[in-house]
C-alpha cells in the first residue's frame, strides 16, 4: 500500500483498498451460503427481556465493571496505532520506507494474535490469557518510547502491539460468555464495544494534548504502557486471581460476582 501511495498518490491507494474490500466481501457472501441459521437458543425459546431491575443487577456486578473498564483502558492507545504509527516509528529513527514495512508487520501480528488467543483460550484460563496477551503492548510501547532505534527492536515492538490488537476481541467475547448468561451476552458485549469507541475518542484527545505540549510521542507512549497494564489486570481480576469462572446463570438465579 505504501508503495502504491508513493507512486500513484493516496487516491490510488483508496482505489486499491476499495477493490480488496469488494473482493473480500464477495468471498464472504459466497462462503456463507444461503442456508438459514438455526435458532441459537437450546430450548428454542426467546430470551427474556432485560428489565430495569435486571439491568441494574447486571451492571452492579464487579465482573461487568472490570470488563468494561479493562476494554476501555486497553483501547485508549488504539488511536496511536491506527493513525500515527508511521510517525512514531520515524521519530524512533526508522526511515519512511522501513516504517511502512513495519506497519505490515503490525497487520501480521493482528492475524497471529487472533489465532493464538483463540487456541490459548481453549487450553488455558481466560484470565491468564488476557493478562499475557493484553499486557504485551506495554512492552512494545516502552520500546517505542525508548531511545532504541534498532530495526529488529522496532519491528518486535510493533509486532507485540499487533498481537494484542488481534487478541482483545476474542478475549472480551470469551470472558463475557463465560461470566454472564448467554441470554445477556449481546447486552454485555455491546457495552464492551461502546467502551472501545469511547476509549478511541479519549485517546485522541490525550494524544493531541501531549503532542501540543511536548511535540513528541514519548509521553503518550509511556502513558499507553501504564494504562494497558491496568486494562490487562482488570480482565485478570474477573476470575478472582485467574480462576476459571463457572458458566453464569440468568440474573435471577446468579450469585453476585
Amino acid at each position: 500500500m505504501g508503495q502504491v501511495i508513493d507512486a500513484e498518490g493516496w487516491r490510488a491507494g483508496y482505489h486499491l483498498l476499495a477493490a480488496i474490500s469488494a473482493l473480500g466481501g464477495i468471498a464472504a457472501i459466497l462462503l456463507v451460503g444461503r442456508e438459514r441459521p438455526k435458532d441459537p437458543s437450546p430450548s428454542g425459546k426467546k430470551a427474556p427481556a432485560i428489565t430495569w431491575p435486571r439491568f441494574v443487577q447486571l451492571v452492579r456486578r464487579p465482573a461487568f465493571v472490570l470488563m468494561v473498564a479493562g476494554m476501555f483502558f486497553c483501547n485508549v492507545p488504539t488511536v496511536l496505532v491506527s493513525s500515527q504509527l508511521k510517525l512514531v516509528l520515524v521519530e524512533s529513527g526508522a526511515s519512511g520506507q522501513f516504517a511502512t514495512w513495519i506497519i505490515s508487520v503490525y497487520a501480521v501480528g493482528v492475524i497471529i494474535g487472533r489465532f493464538a488467543s483463540g487456541l490459548a483460550l481453549d487450553k488455558c484460563s481466560p484470565q491468564a490469557v488476557a493478562l499475557t496477551a493484553l499486557g504485551l503492548p506495554a512492552v512494545g510501547f516502552l520500546i517505542l518510547a525508548s531511545p532504541a532505534d534498532q530495526s529488529w527492536l522496532l519491528a518486535s515492538a510493533v509486532l507485540l502491539v499487533g498481537l494484542a490488537q488481534g487478541a482483545e476481541g476474542d478475549i472480551g467475547a470469551y470472558v463475557a460468555s463465560r461470566t454472564f448468561h448467554v441470554s445477556h451476552f449481546s447486552l454485555v458485549y455491546s457495552f464492551l464495544i461502546a467502551s472501545m469507541g469511547l476509549a478511541t475518542a479519549v485517546g485522541a484527545v490525550l494524544l493531541s494534548s501531549t503532542l501540543r505540549s511536548t511535540g513528541r510521542f514519548d509521553v503518550f507512549l509511556l502513558f499507553s504502557a501504564g494504562i494497558t497494564i491496568v486494562g490487562a489486570l482488570c480482565f485478570f481480576l474477573t476470575g478472582r486471581g485467574g480462576k476459571q469462572p463457572e458458566v453464569a446463570q440468568p440474573l435471577e438465579a446468579a450469585p453476585s460476582l
